[in-house]
């Protein structure tokens, strides 16, 4: 049981300080087969900190009406007399040349940043998966076609043609998300 990790006296005795004691308890958590990998993961600090920062930043996201001081700022109301303000207690990330709550605005724009790296991800992810099990399932003239068509995409230089799919879909954060998908599949 000890042997999970490597670390079997330290763990068991707790030797090493609290830390490696409690990690241990955590990995009994776990099937077996995926302690060692848990043990590594959790062993290095800065993946720790990486994991706690991607948790923190979906969270906001997630409440990000609640979170934002000034929600009603992701309507586009403009407050130019409040231009330029430096923070304060009152807007605590100054404001910007509409007199629009930066940090309200880092927020409520905390949703839109996750979205469009999280969506044209898992949309290449399973064109991806999809187009290569054709190919491999129906050899012959279909894996052909689909390899050519994967190869005339690979040619391409990316960020032309995501320019050229967002000019023929038109100007909008969708459209950028379907084509940054399109240009990585």
């Amino acid at each position: 049981m000890g042997e999970v990790v490597g670390r079997s006296t330290s763990m068991e005795t707790g030797a090493s300080g609290k830390g490696n004691n409690r990690l241990y308890k955590l990995l009994l958590l776990f099937p077996e087969e995926q302690q060692e990998k848990i043990a590594i993961f959790l062993s290095n600090p800065l993946t720790i900190i990486g994991l706690l920062l991607l948790l923190f930043w979906i969270f906001v996201a997630i409440f990000a009406h609640q979170l934002a001081p000034y929600p009603e700022e992701a309507g586009g109301v403009v407050h130019l007399e409040m231009r330029f303000l430096p923070p304060s207690k009152e807007f605590l990330g100054g404001t910007d040349h509409l007199g629009l709550d930066v940090l309200s605005l880092v927020i409520l724009g905390s949703r839109v940043s996750i979205l469009s790296g999280v969506l044209p991800i898992m949309t290449s992810l399973i064109a991806g998966v999809v187009l290569g099990s054709i190919a491999g399932y129906f050899r012959g003239s279909l894996e052909t076609i689909i390899m050519r068509g994967a190869d005339i995409f690979l040619a391409m230089p990316r960020l032309i043609l995501a320019i050229a799919i967002t000019a023929a879909l038109g100007r909008s954060i969708t459209n950028a998300m379907i084509a940054v998908a399109v240009v990585s599949t």
